[in-house]
């Protein structure tokens, strides 16, 4: 019985898989008749085997015994930094009155989300969202050269991860570090990494075999019935953008900001928030996601006020508006009077 907080989420799936490493045997985890291996964490989070879920460890091979009883002690361990929250709200909030802790109805420049870090902060609103990257379908080369160029670009990514990993260690950042170590787990699964030499192999490009396997599992895993591992889907969209950049594949030049900074998008990445510039982003707005997303884990680590699960109404704010955003009360203020603004600086 799983009875770590959020399951089988992708930091015990991780864990897992390592665990079992360096056995001569090969250990499947079964749930609600399904089954993957513990050498996919991409197979384990599709089978979305929630908090208090019952799995079965199924080894073969020379030291299936050792295997089952390893990987067994790892997903019943809670890990320093690893606990997780349940989702304060669904991915995408169905639409319904907004309304302030008290009862009274919010002002119509005032918009709700969800806290996913706390504080308050002023700032001009900037608009992040990149451009969907879409690759050529038709490989320009053969299948043997875009396979090389795909191995290439997971061995680019996955030095830029290993950097970060252990910049956040020397910080102390325990749930960074851990996330981005996930997203090298990630980046060499072996159903992401076998589904994409088999679109290549069919004359795809490498760019448009990536990008066609991520998506396909993010479909997967939306549709999970644990609002907690289907907000895993973001780390997959991380790892789709950072191979993507490494072949060659942009969306857009980067932006300047201004000094003080309101970034918004529908919804940042892990990789998003660890480049970001800590002088002059003052908070983040996220259409979507929720308060266990990796990307608020890492705002909350880095201090940064987050507002979640805004909705589309954020789009409705025009590019460069002052805001006020008070995530710890769980609002967005545009249009603030110069009374409003000049309280917030002083809370």
């Amino acid at each position: 019985v799983l009875t770590q907080p959020g399951g089988l989420h992708a930091r015990p799936a991780a864990r897992a898989r390592e665990a079992a490493r360096g056995f001569d045997a090969h250990v499947d985890v079964h749930f609600d008749g399904r089954k993957a291996s513990i050498a996919s964490v991409v197979g384990l989070l599709g089978l979305g085997a929630g908090e208090g879920a019952t799995i079965e460890l199924v080894g073969r091979g020379a030291h299936a015994q050792q295997a089952v009883e390893a990987v067994e002690r790892e997903l019943l361990r809670e890990a320093h930094g690893e606990v997780e929250e349940k989702p304060a709200r669904l991915r995408s909030p169905a639409p319904q009155p907004i309304v302030r802790n008290t009862g009274a109805t919010l002002d119509p420049n005032t918009i709700a989300g969800v806290c996913a870090a706390p504080g308050i902060a002023v700032g001009t609103l900037v608009r992040l969202d990149d451009a969907d990257i879409v690759p050529p379908e038709q490989a320009s080369g053969t299948p043997a050269s875009e396979s090389r160029r795909l191995d290439q670009a997971l061995t680019t990514v996955d030095a830029e991860l290993g950097e970060t990993v252990r910049n956040a260690s020397a910080r102390g950042a325990v749930g960074e570090a851990g996330i981005f170590a996930v997203h090298r787990v990630l980046l060499e699964d072996p159903t992401l990494v076998d589904a994409a030499r088999d679109q290549i192999s069919l004359g795809k490009s490498a760019g448009f075999a990536w990008r066609a396997t991520i998506r396909a599992q993010i479909d997967t895993l939306s549709k999970l019935d644990d609002a907690l591992l289907a907000e895993r889907a973001a780390d997959l969209r991380d790892i789709e953008k950072r191979v993507l950049r490494a072949l060659g594949h942009t969306s857009g030049a980067a932006r300047a900001l201004p000094d003080e900074a309101v970034l918004a998008a529908e919804e940042f990445t892990p990789s998003d928030l660890s480049s970001l510039d800590r002088e002059r982003v003052t908070a983040l707005v996220m259409a979507r996601g929720g308060a266990t997303s990796h990307a608020a884990i890492i705002a909350r680590q880095l201090g940064i006020p987050a507002l979640v699960a805004v909705g589309d109404a954020l789009y409705a704010i025009p590019d460069g508006t002052q805001v006020v955003v008070d995530a710890s009360a769980g609002r967005l203020e545009h249009a603030p009077t110069a009374l409003d603004v000049e309280r917030a600086r002083h809370e």
